[in-house]
């Protein structure tokens, strides 16, 4: 299993094309974005069709994503994320604080 992990993109639509161009390539299973996607326009960039598991960021409208996307089976939202891959437990986040908890 492949899994595509991006981070503070930003609202970088071109880079976030690209990105699921690469991704859609290597044919990964689901990505992962580890917060600052900011605004639905560039979430929807980097849509694939596939699983994408959010963790948000400090520059995140949570209510506008939460609410563009809230029909969307495919997309979901956290602040701390967990997600099983295979028969790994896979943890993410955006703020270095949560990462710590998950290390302890």
């Amino acid at each position: 299993m492949l899994i595509g992990v991006i981070s503070d993109s930003h609202n970088n639509i071109s880079n976030l094309r690209k990105a699921s161009d690469i991704m859609k390539e290597r044919n990964v299973s689901a990505i992962i974005h580890c917060g600052d996607i900011c605004r639905p326009s560039a979430l929807k960039a980097l849509e694939t069709g596939i699983p994408i598991f959010c963790s948000f960021g400090n520059m995140d409208s949570r209510a506008l994503l939460k609410s563009e996307f809230s029909s969307q089976e495919n997309i979901k939202f956290f602040d701390f994320g967990q997600i099983e891959a295979g028969k790994k437990l896979i943890a993410f986040a955006h703020f270095p604080h949560l990462a710590e908890i998950a290390i302890k």
